[in-house]
């Protein structure tokens, strides 16, 4: 069994333009320059240029007149490179699959709940249904011991969770760490879902896959004992994780699995993303928007900062402390610096009413620069998401 390469939705053409809009080196001022080879390093890149260049936003939705999110391919294109905006999670990595299919890379999507934390802090956290994407990609190994030849293996990638996503390629293995910005930490463990009704308890990990074949392999190896061990090892899922500081709690991102999902899974999830009252997104509005903050040495910087740490430069081309992040949840805009200026506290700012959020949002994060303050206003108004103006 095999990953085949599947033809990009992209035309060459649309890739160069791709690649020249996130300032991929040698893609800045030339649409002729050989693509870049399908390698994890190379995955690396693309992938942290894609992040601090496009926004995770939903603007659409609320200031947008069609106050709509069109994951049409085509439509994502001219969204985010001709137009330079962004967008969620479907529209980000349905843009980067595509990119990397057309590159030569071997990938695929799969669908995840989202582990939403809870109002009350004595609740649980609530976990949506399949509807956030995530890419794998088949790449080489970066821990294959070099005396050996290459192994090929299933690298996470994910360009559109927002804060606190991925900055980096993470390799799908039970345990496995890496670092996300500044001081958080991913990693992925593979557990049972809380809800389960299976006879697993949530703490289970990787492990209950060998228990689970121990506990059934008394049973004779005909269609239907293979199908009831095939539906409790399928209750394992991929639960990614962030911590905060290298004592902080592990919290759960999002969980997924290695099914591969396709367009009208992702248009029937879009759909309810984009419109039901019950979304966070039609009741919030939230950007992020990440950048690479330059070191006096550039990259010579760079690498000796990732040299010192232990952090191999196949999946660190920047030092995690690089990368500021501004952050606009509601009616607050959070700002954190990045490089020199890393550990400095974050700037929180307040938004009073609609028009001073309208103003953040074209001045800060360059986006609704094709829509009049009159139309946003009108947009928005009446809903859930809009700021009420300061009574007197």
């Amino acid at each position: 069994m095999s990953l085949n390469h599947v033809a990009s939705l992209y035309t060459p053409a649309q890739v160069r333009r791709y690649l020249s809009t996130i300032s991929l080196a040698g893609f800045e001022d030339r649409q002729d320059a050989p693509l870049p080879p399908p390698t994890l390093a190379t995955l690396s890149l693309l992938m942290i240029h894609h992040l601090t260049t496009f926004a995770f936003e939903n603007t659409s939705i609320h200031y947008e007149p069609a106050r709509t999110v069109d994951i049409d391919p085509q439509a994502v294109y001219r969204r985010f490179v001709q137009a330079r905006k962004g967008g969620y999670c479907m529209q980000h990595n349905l843009l980067f699959l595509n990119v990397l299919r057309a590159l030569g890379y071997r990938a695929y999507s799969v669908s995840g709940r989202v582990c939403e934390p809870p109002s009350d802090p004595h609740s649980p956290p609530a976990w949506t249904g399949n509807s956030h994407m995530v890419l794998l990609v088949l790449v080489d190994c970066h821990l294959a011991p070099p005396s050996k030849a290459a192994s090929q293996a299933l690298y996470v990638v994910d360009v559109g969770f927002g804060a606190k996503g991925l900055m980096r390629p993470l390799l799908l293995r039970h345990g496995h760490q890496e670092r996300g910005r500044a001081n958080i930490t991913h990693r992925l463990v593979r557990q049972a879902m809380p809800s389960s009704s299976f006879d697993l308890p949530a703490s289970a990990t990787y492990a209950a896959d060998t228990q689970l074949e121990h506990r059934h392999r008394n049973l004779d190896d005909d269609d239907d004992d293979a199908a009831r061990r095939d539906a409790f090892q399928s209750q394992l899922v991929w639960r990614f994780q962030a911590q905060e500081g290298p004592q902080g709690e592990w919290t759960d991102n999002y969980s997924f699995t290695t099914l591969e999902s396709f367009a009208p899974d992702y248009r029937t999830s879009n759909w309810f993303t984009s419109t039901s009252p019950d979304s966070i997104f039609t009741r919030t509005l939230m950007v992020v928007q990440n950048a690479i903050a330059r070191l006096p040495g550039g990259e010579k910087d760079a690498r000796q900062m990732c040299d010192q740490d232990g952090l191999p430069c196949v999946l660190y081309p920047y030092h995690p402390t690089q990368i500021a992040e501004d952050v606009l949840f509601a009616n607050r805009l959070t700002r954190r610096a990045g490089g020199a200026d890393c550990h400095q506290p974050a700037e929180v700012i307040e938004l009073r009413d609609e028009q001073h959020r309208i103003s953040t949002l074209k001045h800060v994060f360059r986006l609704l620069n094709d829509v009049s303050d009159q139309e946003a206003l009108k947009a928005i108004a009446g809903t859930t998401a809009e700021l009420s103006s300061p009574t007197t």
